[in-house]
């Protein structure tokens, strides 16, 4: 959040100011067992991490005219849910196959999440036990 110089004096601090709530802290927890649920018993199943408590959604969208065969698919998606640290999003634009699928985005983002949670130092904090099947 900081840049220092040699002498350990602050350049930029760059440390998010919260301007105001946009939504309540009901609504917030609401969507975000929503986009759990979502991953855990969704579409989003291959998002799944083990020790991980992970929120996101899928997303298939129709490019131009529905006979043009033509899509973007995407997954959005955060962890670890009780504190989220990360959020990543993955769109595939036209993807070259008649059988493209919202679970190509979700398997990229749990390629990406797999590297990127332990390189930010954010371990596991579900038993693997407790992990959602």
């Amino acid at each position: 959040d900081k840049v220092v110089d040699s002498q350990g004096r602050i350049v930029t601090d760059k440390t998010p100011k919260v301007i105001r709530q946009v939504i309540s802290e009901d609504s917030s927890a609401q969507i975000t067992t929503i986009l759990e649920t979502a991953v855990v018993e969704g579409t989003g199943h291959g998002a799944q991490i083990e020790g991980y408590r992970i929120g996101g959604k899928t997303g298939t969208a129709e490019k131009g005219d529905r006979d043009e065969d033509r899509y973007v698919i995407s997954f959005i998606g955060f962890a670890p849910v009780e504190d989220p640290q990360l959020v990543v999003l993955v769109v595939i634009d036209e993807p070259v196959s008649e059988k493209a699928e919202s679970s190509w985005a979700v398997n990229v983002f749990n390629e990406i999440m797999q590297k990127v949670l332990p390189y930010k130092t954010i371990f596991p904090t579900v038993n693997s036990s407790d992990t959602p099947e």
